[in-house]
């Protein structure tokens, strides 16, 4: 059985980088995907929440590159989590663990002084993926 999952969506906020204790950079972000419909004359439009987790050289390139409002595709597989809240309910979780993320927009450019990384073509975002 195949587990896949593509989805199109905005991200929610700028990104932050994490290291595990055994060393693995991680970045864990929500990226926000709209449905519409219509119900007679009225579109009705949804706004759904996804959580995405980038490891390593993946989760790098994205705080580099994303930021809140950029504009996503994610390809990745989807895995649940289980875990207690604060109260020991046990809760779950469905995430996406992201395998490639194409960007259809980056993060708006910094002012020039700032500026710590160029921006990259998509050839070169394709390599960074392939890594």
């Amino acid at each position: 059985m195949s587990n896949i999952t593509i989805i199109r969506g905005n991200v929610g906020a700028d990104l932050v980088l994490h290291s595990t204790t055994s060393g693995e950079d991680v970045v864990n972000f929500s990226i926000a995907h709209d449905t519409t419909r219509r119900n007679g004359d009225k579109v009705i439009k949804k706004t759904s929440w996804l959580d995405v987790t980038a490891w390593n050289t993946l989760a790098r390139h994205l705080v580099r590159n994303l930021g809140k409002g950029s504009d996503v595709i994610v390809t990745g597989r989807l895995n649940e989590r289980r875990y207690h809240d604060a109260q020991g309910n046990q809760r779950r979780t469905v995430e996406i663990i992201a395998e490639k993320v194409e960007f259809i927009t980056l993060r708006p450019p910094a002012p020039v002084a700032e500026a710590q990384t160029p921006a990259l073509t998509t050839r070169s975002q394709e390599l960074i993926q392939e890594a």
